[in-house]
């Protein structure tokens, strides 16, 4: 029994000498789940090992003395089946590619939630949320302003909003600010500076609440100034 772990992506081997001497609920939730089955045995601990893991993708390999009806009762409900009589070598080349799938999966979907995509002139352009320090509405043009350089496109702040990282605030109707990358907070005199030449304004419609988000990250390398 193969499992990949729901975080880290990594595999444990669960042998049946294991699994007697085990708890098996104590295996880590699965992505991927592999096992190969040779009698009715192998067929009730997949069954106990399913429940621990319910949404994982499952990989049978399967003896040709289990009939697979088995296999469609809603208790294991495999994804993927493999019957014999297969090459082991071959077996598990099989395996590794659909783990390797898992794996470029998984991490590809985990750095779309990070990235920002905008399409352009019939063409489309990523940028990482980490690179970008403000967003600037103007001209009806949205400006992103990256650490190196500057990219604009026809959109509104309202569309990008709900879309944007919580570190990303809304402090003026022209402009949302990373909240990463400001150096001194001076509610006082209604501007963000995010650094000693970059200073953006704070309107008095998002004062009170960009207050109350301060207060509340209590944010120790940042310099907080109010009335």
């Amino acid at each position: 029994m193969a499992v990949i772990n729901n975080e880290r992506l990594q595999c444990c081997i669960v042998s049946s000498e294991d699994y007697k001497k085990g708890n098996i609920e104590r295996i880590p939730v699965a992505d991927l789940i592999v096992a190969e089955v040779m009698n009715s045995v192998d067929l009730r601990k997949l069954i106990h090992i399913r429940k621990c893991s319910p949404n994982a993708k499952l990989l049978i390999l399967s003896s040709l003395q289990i009939s697979p009806e088995y296999y469609v009762i809603p208790e294991i409900s495999p994804d993927m089946l493999l019957l014999k009589p297969y090459i082991y070598s071959k077996a598990y080349k099989v395996i590794h590619k659909i783990f390797f799938w898992m794996y470029r999966d998984r991490y590809r979907r985990q750095g779309m939630n990070n990235i920002l995509q905008v399409l352009t002139g019939g063409e489309y352009y990523y940028f990482d949320y980490a690179d970008i320090s403000y967003l600037e509405a103007r001209d009806k043009k949205i400006i992103l302003h990256l650490q190196k350089q500057e990219f604009s496109f026809y959109s509104s702040l309202q569309k990008l909003e709900s879309s944007l990282p919580d570190y990303f605030v809304r402090c003026h109707r022209s402009y949302i600010v990373n909240f990463m990358f400001i150096q001194k907070a001076d509610v006082m005199n209604s501007v963000f500076y995010l650094d000693k030449k970059t200073v953006i304004p704070i309107s008095q419609k998002y004062k009170a609440k960009l207050v109350k988000i301060f207060q509340r990250n209590n944010t120790e390398n940042l310099l907080f100034q109010s009335q």
